[in-house]
């Protein structure tokens, strides 16, 4: 029995899609020469809004066991289609394509995934990659003091005893999910507040759980089912009155 097609929500809370490789780098490049330019040589879409990124810690979520054993990641350099709605993050141990909005589905955004993993293994070839990362992170601002309670929002938010603050300090951190070589966990936490409004983000994480296949065509079928996982966690985290204020539709 063919699986019910995912909702389309009009307007959706998501604010960024991160997909992640990290990698085991060579000493040297192994096409003697090759660099972050070379890389960003084979992406002429991504030719904008250059951005250095110095030394920075990977931030892996506990709960979803052991993060990989390499937590510093060494300078890489952003650069950003000319609208800046999709970024691509390149190092020698790292890739990642950063999705602002508009996004429509991952099927359409799958292919300036494997643009940029062709170019990234072609030029660097890395001893192996050790992790992939599939990450959406949602935002939901609430009016102060009128709008809907976060429990009415979410089925993560925790029940909690009444004292007369609507938004309190809180994260809440589940792993939601595993399947073949991946584990999600989703991440709920009040992430500002003032006193007109509350912002809660709603980050799904999905990673491998044991060492990444290191051919296109397999890490992005790891991302195609991480993709599935994740959507199906993000679902499981709302509310029916947060998909008729996402303004839910299906195909």
């Amino acid at each position: 029995m063919p699986a019910q097609p995912h909702p389309h929500f009009e307007k959706p809370p998501l604010v960024e899609a991160v997909f992640e490789l990290f990698a085991q780098p060579r000493a040297e490049p192994s096409n003697g020469g090759g660099s972050v330019d070379t890389v960003f040589h084979q992406l002429p879409t991504y030719a904008h809004h250059p951005q250095v990124v110095g030394q920075f810690q990977v931030q892996i979520p506990v709960i979803a066991g052991p993060p990989p054993s390499a937590r510093l990641v060494n300078p890489a350099k952003r650069q950003w289609t000319e609208d800046r709605t999709r970024g691509a993050l390149v190092g020698p141990g790292m890739l990642a394509l950063n999705m602002l909005p508009p996004y429509t589905t991952f099927d359409d955004e799958a292919p300036r995934l494997r643009e940029l993993l062709v170019a990234y293994l072609d030029v660097f070839r890395p001893i192996a990659p050790f992790s992939l990362g599939h990450r959406y992170i949602n935002r939901v601002v609430l009016d102060v003091p009128n709008d809907d309670p976060p429990s009415a929002l979410f089925t993560l938010y925790p029940r909690l005893p009444e004292s007369g603050v609507a938004h309190r300090p809180v994260t809440v951190q589940v792993e939601a999910a595993r399947f073949h070589n991946g584990v999600v966990v989703a991440n709920l936490a009040l992430a500002a507040v003032d006193t007109s409004h509350a912002a809660y983000v709603l980050d799904i994480y999905a990673r491998t759980t044991d060492p990444a296949p290191d051919v296109v065509d397999e890490i992005l079928a790891w991302h195609r089912e991480a993709h599935e996982q994740v959507v199906n966690a993000f679902l499981f985290a709302i509310t029916p009155r947060a998909r008729e204020r996402f303004e839910e539709k299906y195909p």
